[in-house]
């Protein structure tokens, strides 16, 4: 119920459903290194300049407003999407990027 009335009285965007685990990148982590390679071609046009690091809400359960959603083009997730089904980088990389960046997307601070 806290989650939901986060969202409603428009305290937050983004609400992680996991809200017990916070994970900090090490900047020296693959997970760091992978997000550092796609953020130019995925990310900065609509979300500006490589944060200096990022702290993320654990497992990409989350619930989101509309108006977050809409703050970015059809377009921007298209390419998202796009790039998802036409990266050759494992699954498993491309599940973590968005894992670590779904909060930055929808309005939060990088660092947590």
């Amino acid at each position: 119920i806290q989650t939901i009335k986060k969202l409603r009285w428009g305290e937050s965007p983004y609400v992680s459903l996991n809200t017990n685990i916070i994970m900090t990148l090490d900047l020296a982590s693959q997970e760091w290194t992978t997000i550092v390679e796609v953020w130019d071609e995925l990310f900065k046009s609509e979300l500006g300049a490589l944060p200096a690091g990022i702290t993320a809400p654990c497992c990409a359960q989350f619930a989101v407003t509309k108006a977050a959603i809409l703050s970015h083009p059809k377009a921007f997730y298209e390419k998202i999407l796009n790039w998802l089904l036409t990266t050759s980088m494992d699954t498993y990389w491309t599940g973590r990027i968005l894992e670590h960046t779904w909060h930055v997307i929808f309005g939060m601070p990088a660092i947590v």
